[in-house]
């Protein structure tokens, strides 16, 4: 079912899926406050301002702001925690990679040029560090968003 490749890369997440699932909690709730923005608009339009309730437009103000930096806050703690567990991922694969590399016959050094091995090596690692710090949290940030955008459509309308 699983491609050989995807099964090697993902025997190194699974010693790491505490943290990533704490990851994907937060990026959750990162996601929820994100979507809890346009239900504020609609009551700041519809109950404070149509609405002319003073009272009701302080509390959706301050909701407003207390998004805002609730949602900053959590962007930066995920940020920061999804890059350390990125970086001990890419850690472990490099020492794997090291560690076979130590293992090849002097004959596989005597065949292939050193810069190539050198210049795979660096490739090979800085796209899988690109993907892997990048685009995956992005990827499931969308993905979280996307899913409660529609809940949040169909609950509104």
């Amino acid at each position: 079912m699983l491609s050989p490749e995807f099964r090697r890369a993902l025997a190194y997440l699974v010693p790491y899926w505490r943290p990533l699932s704490g990851l994907l909690l937060l990026s959750g709730a990162n996601t929820a406050l994100a979507l809890a923005l346009p239900y504020l608009t609609k009551t700041l339009v519809d109950e404070a301002l149509i609405g002319r309730d003073l009272r009701s437009l302080y509390w959706t103000v301050g909701l407003f702001a207390l998004a805002s930096v609730g949602g900053f806050a959590l962007t930066a703690v995920t940020g920061l925690r999804y890059t350390a567990v990125s970086a001990a991922i890419l850690f472990d694969m490099r020492l794997a990679l090291y560690r076979h590399l130590q293992r090849l016959s002097p004959r596989f050094y005597a065949r292939t040029p050193l810069g190539d091995i050198l210049a795979r090596v660096n490739n090979d690692v800085a796209e899988i560090q690109r993907v892997a710090s990048e685009s995956l949290l992005a990827w499931v940030g969308n993905a979280l968003f996307l899913a409660g955008s529609v809940a949040a459509v169909l609950w509104l309308d």
